[in-house]
């Protein structure tokens, strides 16, 4: 920590801390840490969006908090919810513009599209986890505004390949 924080001129006990996750680099600390890694081109890239991910992860907490929002946590029972990227692509649709039925139209809007037949077996599944239900106009609404998987079951979605989801579905099926 030491030899970093010389090289980049950050005093080595903020090295530690950042190190161990409790705080962030500032924006003006990343080309400087790009430097010292080594880092070029993608890897550069990757690293400065790396980390302003984190600090939006960070604040979008934040301003849940300030708007009195609690993320309601998803229970095991519900966990089938990130077994396809589909799922919570097609409940964030719905969280925009409500779903009147047209399967069709549902399953065009995602990048990369599914079929007709994956985005019916997606409202079913939502329906019955508990994420949808319809309204008085007979639409389906998402039920919960903002959901996580709390910290007590992480150990519980790498059991079930919740890991292998994110990078099955989310890098591999967009090329990244």
């Amino acid at each position: 920590y030491r030899f970093m924080g010389k090289q980049i001129n950050l005093d080595p006990g903020f090295l530690v801390k950042v190190l161990q996750g409790k705080i962030h680099i500032s924006k003006k600390t990343i080309p400087e840490i790009i430097k010292l890694c080594k880092l070029n081109g993608k890897e550069a890239e990757y690293f400065e969006k790396l980390v302003l991910f984190c600090k939006t992860k960070r604040l979008f907490k934040i301003l849940l908090d300030v708007r009195g929002m609690v993320a309601e946590a998803v229970e095991p029972e519900q966990y089938e919810f990130y077994k396809r990227w589909y799922y919570t692509a097609v409940r964030a649709i719905i969280g925009l513009d409500g779903f009147q039925g047209d399967y069709k139209n549902l399953a065009q809007r995602l990048s990369p599209k599914i079929s007709v037949k994956e985005a019916k077996e997606s409202i079913v599944l939502l329906e019955k986890l508990g994420f949808i239900q319809k309204d008085e106009k007979n639409e389906y609404a998402i039920s919960r505004k903002s959901i996580t998987v709390s910290s007590l079951s992480k150990r519980y979605c790498e059991k079930i390949g919740l890991i292998y989801f994110f990078r099955r579905d989310i890098f591999l099926d967009n090329g990244l």
